[in-house]
């Protein structure tokens, strides 16, 4: 009988020890999720802190060198250098030649960072600087009656694809509200303004495009960080039509005199159809050089 109690003893005392590891590691796990310092930083504050966030993750982004792999390992120094609750690589779309990836972030207020995509190990990319993209099929249906007016046509963009799609785009991405009224004014950190102007047409020397937005860097210096131009055009053949000859290289000089190389630069032109393989080539040639590194043309078909 003594023996038998030694034994259930030394079992006690061994299932003591256990039952007391396993409560000291429940009580700091709890502590660590649930008694964290509270966050004293304003509204305001946070936003900044997640816009310096994201806009530190763009760079990983438009960095070739970095897979999306590597981007995703440095997010989480980023979120932690800004008190953020989440900073999330983000797959946006892929193909066998490249991935299209973003970063979206949380502290409060959310934000997502502009995708960008990268060839894969191994694979080509047709273009970097020229993308393609459609609409949807509600506003399909509303500008395919007017593809050969030009006139009904270009309003119905402007109203269907640049407010109705373009413009929400543009404020996830940026996480500055846009608005299409108060013309006049130019465009503020807390409230950036779109303004619609007819373009300089033939025998014009400073095309400019239809309408454009100008987002403004966060913390008062009033510099700009992101500016997005676009154009809407009919025409069937880009390439074989003097005045978009000269159009089109002249509105992206404007930009980049205008802008110079700071700010990211998106030129959209909206057309009734697809991008022509002669008209990318086109356009990624006038692209090529060393001062329009952050411009990028996006094509959108509407047809």
């Amino acid at each position: 009988m003594g023996v038998v109690n030694k034994v259930r003893a030394t079992v006690d005392k061994a299932l003591d020890t256990a039952i007391n590891f396993i409560i000291s590691k429940a009580k700091a796990l709890f502590k660590s999720l649930f008694s964290g310092k509270p966050d004293k930083r304003t509204e305001a504050e946070k936003q900044k802190d997640l816009n310096a966030a994201i806009s530190e993750s763009e760079s990983l982004l438009d960095n070739p060198k970095l897979k999306g792999s590597d981007v995703s390992k440095k997010l989480p120094a980023i979120q932690k250098k800004y008190k953020l609750t989440a900073l999330t690589l983000v797959k946006q779309s892929e193909t066998k030649e490249a991935e299209t990836d973003y970063v979206t972030g949380e502290v409060n207020p959310k934000r997502k960072s502009k995708a960008a995509t990268k060839p894969k190990l191994g694979g080509l990319i047709g273009s970097t600087k020229v993308t393609q993209k459609g609409v949807t099929k509600a506003t399909q249906e509303k500008l395919k009656p007017v593809e050969e007016n030009w006139y009904l046509y270009e309003v119905g963009a402007l109203q269907n694809v640049v407010v109705g799609e373009l413009i929400p785009e543009w404020e996830q991405r940026t996480g500055v509200p846009i608005t299409t009224a108060e013309r006049e004014r130019e465009s503020a950190q807390y409230k950036a303004r779109y303004k619609h102007q007819k373009a300089f047409r033939v025998g014009s020397r400073r095309p400019r495009p239809e309408g454009r937005v100008e987002i403004l860097q966060p913390g008062g210096t009033g510099a700009i960080s992101h500016v997005f131009a676009v154009e809407v055009t009919t025409v069937h053949d880009m390439t074989t039509v003097d005045h978009k000859l000269d159009q089109i290289p002249n509105t992206i000089e404007t930009l980049l005199t205008k802008y110079g190389t700071g700010p990211q630069i998106e030129y959209t032109i909206i057309c009734p159809r697809d991008l022509s393989p002669e008209e990318q080539s086109m356009i990624e040639g006038l692209l090529n050089r060393a001062d329009a590194k952050k411009l990028s043309v996006v094509w959108v078909k509407t047809g």
